[in-house]
């Protein structure tokens, strides 16, 4: 394992004979290992999805594969029960050669519309045993999008779970290529007057032939397609081939290893991130890869802490929402206990911090807090995986010290199959760590921006991608590929880039969502989102502004803990909805946002001028967020225009 903090080590290093065109940095690629891991274990070639499935059959058939929680005759939920990887491949290869006597055929396209639950990785495995196309749905997507990706992905069968069953029958006609539909359970739905192309999935896997030949897919072939989020129009189906999953498995278990991590048969996780988000997908392959165990959550994420002590993970996939949330349990666990426990915890983790930072730690403070802290929340934990957004500084340094185990974290887009870099358990927290051996980076100047390749302090650039883990292209729209790709064949990812001393990657910027304000500054609104999150009111927010205005405004949904605790401090009401009304609080807010952009060295047009307090949270079910919990900003600024004017009023006024 690489030394913290080793003087002179590189994360990443620049291509091998590449040089710099004009406008641009050099290609860097990973430092540790070739360019390019194709292969998850160099004695074995492995095509798809299903080939790591049989691998895992291979050595480990009586191993637990997929389980749940079951309920008991009460209803309550009990322990997590698990199929062997022998069962589990038998499933998949009935289910397989039933959708062949459905009549679908290699290159057809079927769609998942469920929560996580066990049959969801049984029909992808089903899907890649036959040379099938995957289309994952989000289960918290609209009717709209449902309808507009069922009919633009050409989508021949859906599987779907009985909870969305009717969003399907009701609009039936309005899905004119939909030729049959899969319903994966049968939970509190009458059996009886169903239409014909209702199919149990169930009775396809019992009448199914498990010795069923598999279609011989290449490498090449397309495996799934992914829409994304949407945030600016209708989503675009992003195409990836079975060597963009295998490489990316590859990478992951490379650089594992590469940080003294094994992962094995014995090793369990927690699905409930969705998946239909390539994160997850990507690390469910891993897992299957390895022959390791996947626990389904019990569907509601109310029950995930009491899922989690069932399961007892010994890894932890995580987005940086649900990692803030466990920090957030501990400190209000810390702040409701004795004042001896409560000095005792602040000063061991002020003290290990220092300690983590420098790469070491006291072995006196873990056994006095962390180690019990640890062994009454993850017991089994060895190591955490947080990815999909950025993770603060902060929040990943308070994993790492309290719950004693490495915290990796990477960067990656539905486009480039989930993760190209990984900042290891040596990497100083805030950055994204240097290349996985999947793909390599350059950064292209944004003169708009002020950005250069050339910053003789750090590089700074848009990133921009090329290896095997990449897209070949947006499903049936030639123009928005053609515009996705340089002339050298990189993907430009509209994120902007830095390359650090140690030439580990950060991301500073977003190039895609930039304005103009009407003195012509550029604004880059989600940069600014994330310097002002460091506020001690903010939950949420979001910065509005155009052409026609020289100061910017935004919607604040403020911090309900931190609220009311400014209401009892002021004496003033402790109502939420109420509070957000209040003058003198909405002025406590912006005071506090603006001494965050003297902090942060904003720019004067970079300051926040006016703000509108919103009791409830953006959220995908008032659709203002994308199920990757990114802000939808057209949504936003439709819903908030009357509010957006009464800002500028305000504003013009003062």
């Amino acid at each position: 394992m690489m030394a913290n903090g080793v003087e002179g080590h590189k994360y990443s290093i620049v291509k091998p004979g590449a040089e710099a065109k004009e406008g641009e940095g050099p290609p860097h690629v990973c430092s540790f290992d070739q360019p390019f891991c194709l292969q998850p274990f160099p004695s074995e070639k492995l095509n798809t999805f299903y080939d790591m499935l049989c691998r895992a059959e291979r050595m480990y058939p009586d191993g637990n594969s997929l389980g749940r929680r079951m309920r008991n005759k009460n209803g309550e939920l009990g322990k997590f029960e698990f199929m062997t990887y022998k069962e589990l491949k038998k499933k998949v290869l009935s289910l397989g050669s039933s959708f062949l006597r459905l009549g679908l055929k290699f290159g057809d396209h079927i769609g998942i519309f469920s929560k996580n639950c066990p049959e969801w990785l049984i029909v992808h495995l089903a899907i890649s045993s036959q040379g099938m196309v995957s289309v994952p749905v989000y289960e918290s997507l609209g009717p709209d999008s449902v309808e507009f990706i069922v009919n633009h992905s050409d989508m021949r069968l859906l599987c779907i779970s009985s909870e969305n069953l009717n969003k399907v029958l009701e609009n039936k006609e309005k899905f004119p290529k939909l030729e049959k539909v899969v319903l994966m359970d049968r939970e509190n739905l009458d059996n009886n007057g169903l239409p014909e192309y209702v199919v149990d999935m169930q009775k396809l896997i019992s009448d199914g032939n498990d010795s069923e030949e598999v279609y011989p897919s290449s490498s090449e072939d397309i495996f799934v397609i992914m829409y994304t989020s949407g945030t600016t129009g209708k989503p675009k189906g992003v195409m990836l081939p079975n060597k963009a999953f295998v490489c990316e498995v590859a990478g992951i278990l490379r650089v594992i290893e590469h940080y003294n991590i094994s992962l094995t048969n014995h090793d369990v996780t927690m699905s409930y991130l969705p998946l239909a988000h390539i994160f997850e997908q990507a690390l469910e392959a891993v897992t299957i890869c390895c022959g390791a165990q996947l626990g389904y959550y019990s569907g509601d994420i109310k029950n995930l802490t009491d899922d989690f002590k069932a399961l007892k993970p010994t890894f932890l996939i995580g987005v940086p929402r649900v990692f803030s949330r466990i920090e957030e349990g501990v400190k209000k666990q810390v702040a409701n206990s004795s004042f001896l426990k409560r000095s005792m915890f602040h000063f061991a983790y002020q003290r290990q911090l220092q300690r983590v930072k420098n790469g070491s730690r006291s072995w006196l403070m873990d056994k006095l807090v962390f180690s019990k802290l640890k062994a009454a929340v993850f017991p089994r934990l060895r190591f955490m995986v947080s990815g999909s957004a950025p993770l603060s500084a902060s929040t990943h340094n308070f994993l790492k010290v309290c719950f004693m185990v490495p915290v990796l974290q990477g960067y990656g887009l539905t486009e480039t199959t989930a993760g190209v870099t990984i900042c290891g358990p040596d990497n100083p927290a805030g950055c994204v760590g240097g290349l996985l051996p999947v793909a390599e980076i350059k950064l292209k100047d944004i003169p708009e921006m002020n950005y250069t390749s050339k910053d003789p302090v750090a590089p700074k650039g848009e990133v921009c991608v090329k290896g095997p883990v990449v897209f070949v292209g947006y499903y049936k729209d030639e123009q928005a590929t053609k515009e996705a790709f340089d002339e050298d064949g990189y993907f430009c990812t509209g994120d902007v880039g830095m390359w650090n001393e140690d030439d580990t990657l950060s991301i500073i910027d977003r190039k895609k969502n930039l304005f103009k304000l009407a003195q012509g500054e550029y604004i880059s609104p989600e940069y600014l989102e994330q310097q002002y999150a460091a506020c001690k009111f903010v939950e949420q927010i979001w910065i509005y502004g155009n052409s026609e205005e020289s100061e910017l405004v935004a919607v604040v949904h403020p911090s309900q803990q931190k609220s009311e605790q400014w209401a009892e401090e002021n004496q003033k009401t402790r109502d939420f909805k109420e509070l957000c009304k209040d003058k003198e609080f909405k002025k406590a807010v912006l005071e506090d946002l603006k001494k965050v952009a003297r902090s942060k060295s904003l720019k004067g047009y970079e300051a926040v001028k006016n703000i509108y307090l919103e009791p409830e949270a953006f959220s995908i079910e008032n659709d203002l967020m994308t199920p990757t919990m990114k802000l939808k900003r057209p949504a936003l600024s439709k819903k908030y225009q009357k509010e957006i004017e009464k800002m500028y009023q305000e504003t013009h006024k003062s």
